[in-house]
């Protein structure tokens, strides 16, 4: 029988999404409106793959470093 657990993205809610990137919880609000950053319902909840966290870490970080000299 096949192991499905590597098939399931690891997700994160806004609340632990908001501390690992430095913002406020309605900054991620307002990102999963605007469309900044997925977000999935899940059992009535709204939760943040983790890939997601990565990549807007990832991109602030280049953003904050500024265009190469």
């Amino acid at each position: 029988m096949e192991n499905r657990a590597t098939e399931i993205p690891q997700y994160v809610n806004q609340k632990r999404a908001a501390a690992l990137l430095g913002v406020s919880r309605m900054t991620i609000w307002q990102w999963i409106k605007d469309g900044k950053i997925q977000a999935d319902d899940i059992g009535g909840l709204r939760m943040i793959p983790l890939s997601e966290v990565k990549r807007l870490k990832k991109e602030t970080k280049n953003q904050a470093a500024g265009p190469a000299a």
